[in-house]
């Protein structure tokens, strides 16, 4: 029980506001604590950063952003994240539905009939699901949103590629790129103008590596 509260009297401590010297000295022991775990993790490079309810606490850069180069890592440094252009595609088909432009229902058939889910629904896709609705089996292939491209595009009338770029420019979030391979496209391919290709290659070019 005492260590009970007295977890809950650090996790209290953390919440209120305290001294800017105290600050310092907790921001110091957390960067000390993700370097430690860097180092044991054998993670090459990695950047964090406390966020407060207007603006950034704290950030800080460990390691390098390339090895070979002897290139160390920043703030922002772009770091690959694995799996969020799901989030992305799941949230792109949701304001569709939402706008009563799709319809979770929508079979795949409608936007790609040559598609092998082509029987599939939007939503079967979404939740990575097949078989009967009394029956239905979870089976985790993300290769089965392929075809929901074709549904944004029917829903917006530009490219996925330009629709998730534009999301991207409206959430501010200018060191993303729609694609690590949207340098290779001749411009304006997927409706990607040669200015916004020429500052993908400058983020591209800073990736840790």
């Amino acid at each position: 029980m005492r260590r009970r509260i007295s977890l809950l009297t650090f996790a209290a401590v953390l919440l209120v506001h305290v001294p800017t010297h105290a600050d310092n000295l907790l921001f110091d022991r957390f960067r000390d604590y993700v370097e430690s775990l860097r180092v044991q993790a054998s993670i090459p490079g990695l950047s964090a950063a406390i966020v407060g309810q207007q603006d950034i606490l704290w950030e800080r850069s460990f390691g390098s952003q390339n090895i070979e180069q002897s290139i160390a890592a920043r703030t922002d440094t772009p770091f690959h994240l694995d799996g969020l252009t799901q989030l992305f595609t799941a949230s792109l088909v949701l304001r569709c539905v939402e706008d009563g432009r799709l319809s979770l229902d929508d079979r795949v058939e409608k936007f790609k009939p040559s598609s092998g889910d082509a029987n599939a629904t939007l939503r079967e896709l979404l939740m990575h699901v097949s078989g009967t609705p009394d029956n239905p089996l979870f089976a985790y292939r993300p290769e089965r949103l392929e075809p929901l491209t074709a549904a944004i595009r029917a829903c917006t009338g530009d490219s996925f590629r330009e629709t998730l770029a534009n999301l991207l420019d409206r959430l501010a979030m200018r060191d993303s790129v729609p694609g690590p391979d949207v340098i290779a496209l001749a411009p304006p391919a997927e409706g990607i103008p040669g200015v916004e290709v020429s500052r993908y290659a400058t983020v591209l070019g800073r990736l840790a590596t």
